[in-house]
């Protein structure tokens, strides 16, 4: 794909398909085939050549009719891992792949900065607001991914896993931890705050949940959580929008040597996804993490944690430790790594 191209201001991704950019510049041509030629005698072996060049066709790993072909194999890396191990209680460790990237996955410089900047800011908001922080030199954080979004409450198998009302996850997870200064919600706003789908319209109990949900979670912004008009609570932070609107990223060309000529998110038409980037990356950073089963998103960033703190800890033996895991049955500690996702 021609990078700079899709780099420029003027291309908002969503409203562009891929397939229409392989092959630019005319030096890739021999790169665009459709599926019939991909699959034609004249392919029959990689020294193959017509008029056009070698037959190289380039297709994303599990893309078109094979869509779902990364989440059949991903599930299949899992399998060695559906139960626990009897003496120890811990899950099995993924496989030596799966590790290896857990181990190297770290932002680009530009989304660094901007998670410590405003985890930095934050803390000294939470300085100003508590004269009796738990540690001297610094607050605290414990991060929380409550995956209350519309989507997830209307998700008719992994939604049985966890807690869908934030006020109880709140309860039963964020009142039982350990004293801290700051709690960091990674959680999509507009997914929240978005206007329900006809179809939980249907269903009035999920739509007394998202309701509620987006009141307590106007509560915790306004007065923090626990918070009142008389008490102040214990500080949020949800940054993932604001943080990825502020982010500015180089051009990916030769001349940009000095990287003076940069892009946004919302100019690539990409706010969305690098929040999800930036909540994902100011997660691994929190004293804590406080996950959901069921969730993805939670499973990675625990298993980030426990990964990557085995090489911190040496011996191996209390990577992960604080991670935690809330379900319905509430919240238990997690030692070990990630435990595979419970819904097919």
């Amino acid at each position: 794909l021609n990078e700079k191209k899709w780099r420029s201001s003027g291309i908002i991704l969503r409203q562009h398909s891929i397939w229409d950019y392989l092959g630019e510049p005319s030096i890739f041509a021999h790169c665009k085939y459709t599926l019939d030629a991909m699959h034609s005698p004249k392919n029959s072996n990689n020294n193959t050549k017509n008029d056009d060049g070698p037959m190289t066709y380039l297709v994303p790993h599990g893309g078109t009719k094979m869509g779902g072909r990364l989440w059949w194999e991903y599930d299949a890396m899992q399998s060695h891992r559906s139960k626990p191990q009897t003496d120890t209680g811990k899950y099995p460790d993924h496989l030596p792949l799966e590790q290896a990237i857990y181990k190297l996955l770290i932002p680009s410089w530009p989304i660094r900065r901007a998670i410590q900047e405003s985890l930095d800011e934050a803390m000294i908001g939470t300085s100003s607001l508590s004269s009796s922080l738990t540690t001297i030199n610094k607050p605290v954080v414990v991060a929380l991914h409550p995956r209350i979004e519309h989507d997830m409450l209307l998700h008719e198998i992994c939604s049985k896993f966890m807690p869908l009302n934030l006020t109880k996850i709140f309860d039963e997870s964020i009142r039982t931890m350990p004293k801290f200064d700051l709690l960091f919600i990674a959680v999509s706003k507009a997914l929240v705050h978005g206007k329900p789908p006809e179809l939980m319209k249907q269903n009035p109990r999920l739509l007394q949940i998202a309701l509620e949900n987006m009141v307590t979670l106007d509560q915790a912004r306004k007065y923090g959580v626990f918070g009142t008009k008389e008490r102040r609570g214990i500080p949020m932070l949800e940054s993932g929008m604001s943080t990825a609107g502020k982010i500015k990223f180089p051009v990916m060309e030769a001349s940009n040597t000095d990287g003076s000529k940069v892009v946004t998110a919302q100019s690539l038409g990409a706010t969305e996804l690098v929040a999800s980037v930036v909540n994902f990356f100011t997660v691994l950073q929190a004293d804590a993490f406080v996950g959901v089963r069921g969730s993805s998103f939670s499973q990675d960033v625990m298993s980030v944690r426990y990964y990557q703190h085995l090489d911190r800890g040496g011996s191996g033996d209390g990577g992960g430790e604080n991670n935690f895991v809330v379900g319905p049955g509430g919240m238990r500690q997690l030692f070990g790594p990630a435990e595979p996702l419970p819904c097919k």
